[in-house]
């Protein structure tokens, strides 16, 4: 008979694995899905003048009461959510495939900008953030390619025998 080295945290993530999928089996899709996801709004930053213009898209979402902006200590937060079962009672769905869904977007402002140089806009499912002055204020730095350099491995003839697997006594 061999021995098995016991493994805890292996142990402990194919439990979570297992027991998940008891819940997924047994709840079936109703358990699956009122477990709310995150998404990625996509997010373009760009000059426009001397400001900055942040563009999010989120179409679908009531921005007016889904959405937050704010700055606070130079950092711009979006954060929301999307409802897209919204407007139905459980009553009426025959199926859902819809879900609650969230997201965060955090970006860092140049110093001189305050919380009053920032207005915000929605145009057909698009966010638009205007940073007043906000691409005067940002550095802009140069765009520098970096080289990678390409160390070469010494081939087994060139190397010290030690370094192939030869005995060093070995002649």
């Amino acid at each position: 008979m061999a021995l098995v080295r016991w493994q805890p945290f292996r142990e402990a993530s194919l439990f979570d694995r297992d027991f998940a999928s008891y819940l997924d089996r047994a709840l079936g899709a109703a358990f699956a899905l009122s477990t709310p996801q995150r998404m990625v709004a996509p997010m373009d930053v760009v000059r426009s003048g001397d400001d900055l213009l942040v563009r999010v898209e989120l179409p679908g979402i009531d921005v007016a009461n889904d959405v937050d902006i704010s700055v606070e200590d130079r950092m711009l937060y979006i954060c929301g959510t999307r409802d897209s079962s919204r407007g139905y009672s459980d009553d009426d769905v025959v199926f859902r495939e819809s879900t609650q869904t969230s997201f965060s977007r955090t970006l860092p402002l140049p110093e001189a900008v305050g919380p009053d140089d920032v207005s915000a806009d929605y145009v057909d499912g698009v966010l638009e953030i205007r940073v007043k002055g906000g691409a005067r204020a940002a550095e802009k730095h140069e765009k520098r390619r970096i080289e990678v350099r390409s160390v070469a491995s010494p081939s087994p003839k060139e190397a010290p025998a030690s370094q192939v697997g030869a005995h060093p006594d070995a002649d």
